[in-house]
């Protein structure tokens, strides 16, 4: 994957609790940056926690009303990860960031996640994934 364009830090995360809002970090900048550049997409890369979720939700709805193409990096388990540890949060965001492999083999989704389910409960584990 080869992207092009420019980061830009914020510096933190919105965190109401710790008395951390949106003019505490670079989201003023960032939205300047926007309206004097030609932007197409804004990838948010935040850390998988409440702030950071508010943080993107927060500047998403920022830059909706611009057009502003709003992505956000997958979240899962990792590279070499082992699916016994995962936990279930892990595992739920992984799935939604789950992406279409190409070209389409003979495996639907719905048989994968029947078969990753049977391996769950064979390793002892009764997490559902799905009812």
């Amino acid at each position: 994957m080869n992207l092009t364009g420019v980061y830009h830090v914020l510096h933190g995360s919105i965190s109401p609790m710790n008395g951390v809002g949106p003019d505490d970090i670079k989201i003023k900048e960032l939205l300047t940056r926007v309206m004097n550049g030609n932007v197409k997409e804004i990838i948010l890369a935040t850390n998988p926690r409440v702030e950071g979720e508010a943080t993107s939700m927060y500047i998403s709805k920022l830059l909706k009303p611009m057009g502003i193409k709003t992505t956000r990096i997958a979240r899962g388990i990792p590279v070499g990860g082992d699916l016994e540890y995962t936990d279930e949060i892990t595992l739920t965001k992984a799935l939604e960031g789950r992406s279409e492999i190409w070209p389409i083999g003979d495996v639907s989704f719905w048989t994968f996640l029947t078969n990753l389910q049977r391996m769950l409960l064979v390793h002892g584990t009764n997490k559902k994934i799905f009812e």
